[in-house]
């Protein structure tokens, strides 16, 4: 639009014909340009001034008698928001310090002599216009805010967001630009982020379910479904009790509660599927801040069925015991002296085998709420002696001083005719490292909830960092599963 004046155009008589002539053949968008721009505008100007029962005055004029007592430089100059104040022509009356730093443009380039939609590319005219009429016709009260790209001076783009509304009896328009360009890179990160959240939990090798503090499920993947054999629909709308084994409700619920109280469990549960068959699987879960509880797990019948015949077998047992990459040790009941040990655990501890049997728990354990004599562990290792299948986690140190995490299992097998407790221990201690950096980034989530005013989307960034860490721990947690 050449100078994008009046004067350049046709006549105002035939722009309202040739707009006519448009309309009536469905053809407006083969309208020039700026014949759209100039009669959007000058129909609004129009129906306003029949509302006012006034007729249009010069645009200065209107700036004296609409703001008699109201310097306008005044008005506009502690308004952080850029805003102009437009005639009906479009071109720019006043603009405010904040439109300058802006369009990087001084007063005197742009008052008079610039026309609002001289700074605005991408915009969506056929929509503009679409809405103006709405507004005409009464089918809606105002315009929503349009998305669009703003070029200062220096040819720097930046999103923004565009309202335009008359004043009132008056043939004057205020524009507000709206910089959401933070928000729009925030948008375009949160979509990568979704979009590799989707990638990683739909083809996960585990279980994901989220659910809240009545057991509902929130989220749940497919590999969720395909274990449990029903649809998505199917098991978003169900709650843990709908899977548990029938008369194992009540023991589930409890198990449930313990982990919203202690906030992270580790065990090994059975599920119910679709068809009523029973499933064997091993759960890691964690309550997040937000009160979610998130959990992972995978099908470990045919592991355990292994576990069975190997505990079975004198001689499997043993290369099993010997060649695991787990640190296993055989202790002695009641008094829980180590009697033997694999190679793994040597390798992990520092020490040999012989001077293992010379060694206590209590000596490579960090603190005494991880040592035998704690009245809590007492309590796990009694009813691993009556045969209950015991989990916990255990933070230990080697001969050098180093603290490895282990998750702990004590069951109760039989050697030579003899009972013994066989302890097993994983190295846990990349998913411990993984859990702290999920707190950082849960803390992180928090400020943001609190201090930032786009918070909503970072929140949303962060939980998919969140559970991208969690699908990294989930990744390592397979490897030492699976071994």
């Amino acid at each position: 639009m050449d100078g994008k004046g009046v004067s350049h155009m046709s006549s105002e008589k035939d722009i309202i014909n040739e707009l006519r002539k448009a309309e009536e053949s469905g053809c407006f968008q083969s309208v020039n340009t700026d014949i759209m721009k100039h009669q959007l505008i000058q129909d609004i100007h129009v129906e306003n001034c029949e509302k006012s029962q006034a007729t249009p005055n010069s645009s200065q004029d209107q700036i004296q008698e609409n703001f008699p007592s109201i310097n306008p430089d005044e008005l506009f100059e502690h308004i952080y928001i850029p805003i102009c104040v437009i005639s009906d022509d479009q071109i720019i009356l006043k603009c405010n310090p904040a439109f300058e730093t802006l369009s990087k443009s001084e007063k005197n380039q742009i008052e008079g002599k610039k026309y609002w939609y001289d700074f605005i590319s991408e915009l969506n005219w056929d929509y503009l216009e679409t809405k103006y009429r709405q507004r005409i016709n009464k089918k809606i009260n105002e315009l929503d805010a349009i998305d669009c790209t703003f070029t200062s001076n220096d040819n720097t783009k930046k999103s923004i967001l565009l309202n335009i509304n008359n004043i009132p009896y008056t043939q004057l328009w205020i524009v507000t630009f709206i910089d959401i360009s933070k928000q729009k890179k925030i948008e375009q990160t949160l979509q990568e982020s979704e979009n590799k959240f989707k990638v990683i939990t739909e083809n996960s090798a585990d279980a994901i379910f989220i659910t809240d503090t009545q057991g509902s499920y929130q989220y749940v993947n497919t590999k969720a479904c395909n274990l449990l054999g029903y649809s998505y629909d199917e098991l978003i709308k169900m709650n843990i009790a709908d899977i548990s084994r029938k008369e194992k409700v009540e023991e589930q619920i409890k198990v449930f509660q313990t982990l919203l109280k202690n906030g992270h469990l580790v065990s090994e549960i059975e599920l119910r599927k679709k068809d009523g068959s029973l499933i064997l699987v091993d759960l890691n879960a964690v309550v997040l801040p937000n009160g979610l509880i998130y959990g992972s797990c995978r099908d470990i019948s045919e592991r355990k069925k292994h576990e069975s015949i190997i505990c079975k077998s004198e001689e499997k047992f043993r290369t099993f015991f010997d060649s695991s990459t787990d640190a296993y040790c055989i202790h002695s009941i009641p008094d829980m002296r180590i009697l033997e040990v694999n190679d793994e655990a040597c390798k992990r501890f520092g020490y040999s085998k012989e001077e293992f049997k010379n060694i206590s728990i209590d000596e490579i354990s960090v603190i005494p709420s991880f040592s035998i004599k704690n009245v809590e562990n007492q309590k796990k290792i009694k009813k691993v002696f009556d045969d209950e299948f015991q989990s916990f986690e255990w933070l230990s140190k080697t001969r050098n001083g180093k603290h490895i995490w282990h998750l702990m299992t004590l069951k109760t097998i039989e050697i030579d005719g003899e009972k013994r407790i066989l302890a097993q221990a994983k190295d846990i201690t990349e998913i411990k490292n993984t859990q702290e950096e999920l707190k950082k980034k849960i803390e992180e989530l928090q400020k943001w909830k609190k201090f930032t005013v786009g918070r909503e989307l970072r929140m949303k960034e962060l939980k998919e960092q969140i559970r991208n860490i969690e699908n990294s721990k989930k990744k390592r947690t397979k490897i030492i599963r699976e071994d």
